[in-house]
């Protein structure tokens, strides 16, 4: 598996959409809202089939959670699959979720990582999420929200372990938004390498989410 460190592209379009129809992943796990299917829309295609890329399609026997998923669809689908995975928001699903094995979960994030056992999950998936939980920033450590939970993640990975995401990325670094680099600087700081070296091409091809680029990313506790 080809573990994916760069911005998304437009060009990614039709074989996420391959995949997703593929696995009729839209019907199994639909993501309902007023404004319809969110399968069906580029931003949050991108982002989800990217996570499950860099997750392994098919992959099992693992432990995993995913921080802030509200009505995100991606721990569904993996917890299919035969994976004890866990969903946790700090509020309840805006719409019922899809039925799948995957447990939901109610809880303050930064609370709830702290009392879990020590090296005990495989993979933490952040879908445009963590950078919410606390908008706080400043020069020198960026992003509360992703430093802080960056922390908190290293210390339930086990060795080997991936914290997978899929999030927008803007040009500076202000409130809850950071440019690639810091970003990936402020997880690093936790001691979670960057599984290769980030490509920061930008070009026609490279894709929008309104005015932020998005970053697929994958860091390893080594």
């Amino acid at each position: 598996m080809s573990l994916c460190n760069r911005f998304i592209r437009i060009s990614d379009i039709p074989k996420a959409r391959r995949l997703r129809d593929g696995h009729n992943w839209i019907h199994k796990y639909p993501h309902l809202t007023s404004l319809g299917n969110h399968w069906d829309r580029d931003e949050a295609l991108l982002k989800w089939v990217f996570a499950i890329r860099n997750f392994g399609i098919g992959e099992s026997g693992k432990k995993v959670i995913d921080l802030g998923t509200n009505n995100g669809c991606v721990p569904h689908v993996v917890a299919d699959w035969g994976n004890e995975t866990i969903a946790m928001d700090c509020i309840n699903p805006d719409y019922p979720p899809p039925p799948s094995a995957c447990t939901m979960l109610v809880a303050d994030a930064f609370k709830w990582l702290a009392e879990l056992e020590e090296e005990s999950i495989d993979v933490v998936f952040d879908i445009c999420a963590v950078h919410l939980f606390d908008i706080t920033h400043d020069d020198e450590i960026g992003n509360y929200g992703l430093f802080n939970i960056g922390k908190l993640v290293h210390r339930v990975l086990k060795k080997g372990g991936r914290m997978i995401i899929s999030s927008d990325a803007g040009d500076e670094d202000h409130g809850e938004f950071s440019n690639a680099e810091t970003f990936i600087k402020m997880i690093e700081k936790s001691g979670l390498k960057l599984t290769s070296p980030f490509d920061y091409t930008v070009d026609d091809d490279t894709f929008y989410s309104h005015p932020y680029k998005v970053v697929s990313l994958v860091f390893e506790k080594v």
